[in-house]
């Protein structure tokens, strides 16, 4: 059995630590698989939702601990008793009865209602239920981060990219991307955005062009190679230009730079994982609705499924939409998902921050309508005021157009004179375009003169607002593996919009730092994870060890082994008892019962080995010293084994009814009870010929023989 028992050891491992995560779809507790049960999830007509369960409980949930249960390691609550409360976030419950029956469980959201979290999901991108990585969004910034993971994951791990079109505001613009390049860059930038870490920024000017190239995405300088867009904002195209990909035809229908840049880049995303060994799942039509904690995990809910992830990207865009922007150019999808989760989960916000853009409505230029404006080309600007940049950079203008037009909609306008000295006034900007051989009839040819009724307002392209992440791999400083990318990252770039293709080259940039982080953190994040075991632990599985053998050599008869190794065992059941009673913080609270049978084991095994040290160094005469001695053995190895019981699911009471340990340990424990148990019968068979005669105290030479044999 020993030999048995050390082989399991050696196969399963040592016994974990109890397990700090929700189980697993193959999970046996308590001796018996699982059972979906909806009805655990009762709503009612308003669609609130109550948690019932008759027996312990293990819940997962982002709100409060619930009346009736108590904190749990890895974000989980447990309860030992029935319970029943009323949900407002999404839950995940366990009912454990009994030993033999199935563990019931159940899942509910706001979203979804009550559901099966370990259903095999029904997408057609064939995505499994657990991965290491999902990015959410299509724009550029997801696009680059998917990518980058690409590259950089581990064989055999699984990354999904989730959306709910493809219609981002990448796909809608020309695709053009700008990153700096200098640290004089860096300094221009930021003097226009004083907000900004000036260390950041010479990093990102310093690393941009680099890390933009690990996507092996071809560019071409836009709009033409030999004349890019000229220098302005105090010269900051000379520290970097604008680039569109080669792939782009212009003069091909139905498509635009940006969709074929991020077509590009799902290329090199499936053409990288196929090379990296690891699974890419790219899934439409799902909208991400939730994201709740696990540990250091993340059930996501999304339309149609819900799944696991080790790592989160957030490429969902900005929060125009979300904050109610009156002139908004991205893409309507953005809905700020992720600046959402932030507050659900308490995370550090960052300002409030925008891709600034002004906006032109006028008949001949934008048909009466509101329009985006990059440059001033139909020569309008503010009639009142003298002090409008025209020369700066699109968020510059519209920053002081905001500033200017505070409580009103939108600022009535006068046209700039055709013959005045103004070197970035609109004429200037259209025979630029004009003369451009690859724009050829420039934006609003012949358009010289502000049009009658024309009006300027602030507007953006999208906000920044989002959560806080360190800069060096785009992770929230709140919550290990969240990250964002794209827009949702922008934030670090303060209140600025730098130069043409500004917002994607940030795409670009920080998908690359997002996935590559993202991609090398992301473990398996199976819901089964153990904690590494313990000193206590691994002491007390070795002391139980040495004490079936110390046992097994009485047995035998070699007497100076089984003293050696009860030695021995007696050192590593101290040594097993103090590092689980001074642990800081403490690996896994015992419940009552624990505590009690471990220290009653101490004391009494503690006792045993001292009366037969006592016994084999003075050898008394009597019999009375050996006797206690082999009764304190026996009800060692009795509580022995009940430890070994009440340590594991099957047996256990108190609240160490929900500790949830894994398989292994199971395996390992109930192994070894069976082991001493069945040395406690034959111990117990031999005690009444091992005894022998009991001196009576009743009399004076009963006395006598007693005190004697003490001696």
């Amino acid at each position: 059995m020993i030999t048995a028992a050390a082989v399991a050891a050696a196969i399963i491992g040592y016994p974990q630590n109890q397990r700090c995560a929700f189980p697993d779809a193959g999970e046996y507790i308590m001796g018996a698989p699982r059972q979906y049960d909806a009805s655990l999830i009762s709503t009612d007509s308003s669609g609130a939702a109550t948690v019932r369960c008759d027996s312990a409980a293990i819940i997962q949930t982002s709100q409060p601990a619930p009346p009736g249960y108590e904190p749990h390691c890895g974000g989980l609550y447990r309860a030992s008793d029935a319970t029943s409360f009323s949900a407002s976030r999404s839950v995940s419950i366990v009912c454990i009865a009994r030993y033999g029956a199935r563990w019931r469980y159940a899942t509910w959201s706001p979203a979804r209602g009550v559901f099966d979290r370990f259903a095999a999901t029904s997408l057609d991108c064939g995505v499994p239920s657990t991965v290491d990585t999902a990015t959410i969004g299509y724009g550029a910034g997801a696009l680059a981060t998917i990518a980058s993971i690409a590259k950089n994951c581990n064989s055999g791990s699984a990354h999904g990219l989730f959306y709910t079109t493809s219609g981002s505001t990448t796909s809608m613009s020309t695709g053009v991307a700008w990153w700096p390049t200098t640290a004089d860059a860096a300094l221009i930038m930021a003097a226009a955005a004083p907000e900004v870490d000036t260390e950041f920024l010479k990093t990102y000017a310093a690393t941009a062009a680099d890390r933009i190239a690990t996507l092996g995405l071809n560019w071409s300088v836009w709009p033409d190679p030999a004349d890019p867009v000229p220098a302005y904002t105090a010269g900051l195209t000379d520290f970097g230009k604008s680039h569109q990909v080669n792939e782009y035809d212009p003069n091909a229908a139905g498509s635009t730079g940006g969709s074929v840049l991020l077509e590009r880049l799902r290329l090199v995303a499936t053409a990288a994982a196929a090379a990296s060994n690891c699974s890419l799942y790219v899934c439409g039509d799902q909208t991400l609705t939730d994201v709740v904690e696990l540990g250091d995990s993340y059930m996501l809910e999304l339309t149609d499924t819900t799944i696991v992830a080790g790592a989160v990207v957030f490429g969902t865009g900005g929060t125009g939409h979300l904050v109610n922007e009156t002139h908004v150019l991205a893409n309507p999808d953005n809905d700020g998902i992720h600046l959402t989760v932030a507050r659900r989960l308490g995370m550090t916000e960052t300002p409030e921050y925008a891709w600034h853009l002004e906006w032109e409505n006028n008949s001949a230029t934008t048909g009466g309508v509101w329009s985006e404006r990059w440059f001033p080309l139909s020569t309008c600007y503010p009639a009142d005021n003298t002090g409008y940049p025209d020369c700066a950079d699109y968020g510059q203008r519209s920053q002081v157009l905001r500033t200017q037009t505070a409580g009103a909609s939108s600022r009535a306008v006068a046209a700039v004179p055709i013959g005045k000295d103004n070197p970035c006034g609109g004429k200037w900007w259209n025979d630029y375009f004009v003369n451009l051989p690859a724009v050829g009839a420039g934006f609003y040819s012949g358009i010289q003169v502000c049009p009658t009724g024309s009006q300027l307002a602030a507007g953006v392209i999208d906000r920044k607002d989002g959560f806080v992440i360190d800069s060096t791999t785009m992770e929230s400083v709140d919550r290990p593996n969240l990250f964002a990318a794209g827009t949702a990252a922008a934030a670090l770039l303060g209140d600025t919009y730098y130069a043409p293709g500004a917002t994607i080259g940030w795409a670009a940039y920080s998908g690359v730092v997002a996935g590559t982080a993202a991609a090398n953190r992301a473990v398996a994040p199976t819901p089964d994870a153990r904690l590494s075991p313990s000193t206590a632990l691994i002491a007390f599985v070795v002391s139980v060890g040495v004490v079936a053998a110390g046992v097994a050599a009485h047995i035998a008869g070699w007497g100076r082994l089984h003293y050696a190794l009860m030695t021995l065992a007696t050192v590593g059941v101290w040594v097993g008892a103090i590092a689980a009673a001074t642990a800081t913080p403490r690996r896994q609270p015992a419940g009552n019962v624990h505590r009690a049978l471990g220290w009653a084991l101490v004391g009494c095994i503690t006792a045993t080995a001292a009366l037969g040290t006592l016994r084999t160094v003075y050898r008394p005469r009597g019999n009375t010293i050996g006797i206690i001695h082999r009764v304190l053995a026996v009800l060692t190895l009795s509580l022995l084994t009940i430890h070994l019981l009440f340590i594991t699911d099957e047996a256990s009471v108190d609240v160490d009814a929900t500790r949830l340990y894994p398989s292994a340990y199971e395996t390992v424990a109930m192994v070894y009870a069976l082991i001493i148990a069945t040395i406690v019968v034959i111990v117990v068979a031999r005690l009444p010929g091992r005894l022998g005669p009991i001196p009576t105290m009743t009399t004076e030479a009963g006395r006598k023989e007693y005190f004697e044999s003490l001696m």
